[in-house]
């Protein structure tokens, strides 16, 4: 029976604001940011009930417009203690009529790379409201959109005494039936966490079993909309791109590419609403292998895209900052 909790509502007075990131799906997170504690642990994280994931889903209500790749999970985690070798694993799941399916894609995330102080934690500005992420999980490849237009996203936890996580939430001021109080009604539907028995199950089913809250997660996945995963091309007859190294950087990294037809040369990098952020000319290039260094500078941390121009055709490829 889930019923204890207490609730500590965030007042954000100055947060050290150091990035942000647009084409994330953050809709369904509107309302009072809050942190519930469940007695011992979080109800959006480990507790002493044994949970041992946190999902919440995503579709055309909540931001899916399309086909496209999702490339990582932002989140927004006040609360980390235990081993810094601990970690949670940031997930996106399929589908499975309305409950969580597959799994399509992961990454672990170490306790010691979750920074909860002020500085730690970065703006996402949408024009419904503001919210914040602290967690940057870039998947190792990008998962497609599934032909549904729904998949689920989330983290999941393995439970390690004096391990614990909690993730911020919106609000309701009372545990009761689901859609009556809270900031986010379709939590019955939407917000679902994995028990110790390894079943789903939804935030709020209007039973004492779950925690009766209407709250929708701070997880907010980072999309391309419009982007096959083979709509990326990588190499040409006459030129090929390599993958920047290393990935994800913080100051600088490599990117190397091959010329086998002799001709000028540019490249210019993106962020994922396909603003152009940098162009470089890097002149005319005979037949050769050649190696470009490209600094972080003012870039932000996210994802973005870099694509090498040469004789009329360009190749991408995508990178990761993380600052």
């Amino acid at each position: 029976m889930k019923k204890i909790y207490t609730t500590i509502l965030l007042v954000i007075i100055s947060f050290a604001l150091r990035a942000q990131v647009n084409d994330t799906l953050t809709i369904h997170f509107q309302g009072i940011p809050t942190f519930y504690s469940s007695g011992q642990g979080f109800v959006a994280g480990q507790n002493e009930y044994g949970d041992k994931a946190k999902l919440q889903l995503f579709d055309a209500n909540y931001g899916v417009t399309g086909p496209g790749i999702i490339t990582g999970i932002l989140m927004w985690m006040p609360w980390v203690e235990g081993d810094s070798a601990s970690f949670i694993t940031a997930t996106i799941w399929a589908d499975n009529a309305g409950a969580p399916g597959a799994i399509l894609g992961s990454v672990p995330v170490l306790y010691s790379s979750m920074d909860t102080t002020a500085s730690g934690y970065n703006q996402i500005t949408t024009a419904l409201d503001t919210v914040y992420y602290n967690v940057n999980a870039v998947l190792p490849s990008s998962v497609a959109i599934p032909a549904s237009g729904k998949f689920w996203a989330g983290f999941s936890f393995t439970y390690a005494a004096g391990d614990t996580v909690g993730m911020i939430t919106t609000h309701d001021p009372t545990a009761d039936a689901p859609g009556i109080s809270g900031d986010f009604p379709d939590a019955v539907n939407y917000t679902f966490e994995q028990w110790n028995d390894n079943t789903f199950h939804s935030f709020n089913d209007g039973t004492a079993n779950t925690w009766r809250l209407d709250v929708a997660l701070g997880i907010f996945p980072t999309m391309t909309f419009g982007v096959g995963i083979n709509d990326l091309q990588y190499s040409t007859e006459n030129f090929s791109l390599s993958q920047n190294f290393p990935n994800p950087f913080n100051n600088q990294t490599s990117i190397s590419y091959s010329i086998k037809k002799a001709g000028n040369v540019s490249i210019d990098v993106v962020d994922i609403t396909g603003r152009k952020v940098i162009t470089k000319e890097l002149g005319f290039k005979t037949a050769g292998n050649y190696n470009f260094i490209l600094g972080s500078g003012s870039l932000n941390s996210g994802i973005y895209f870099y694509s090498l121009t040469s004789n009329g055709v360009s190749l991408t490829r995508r990178m990761s900052v993380t600052k």
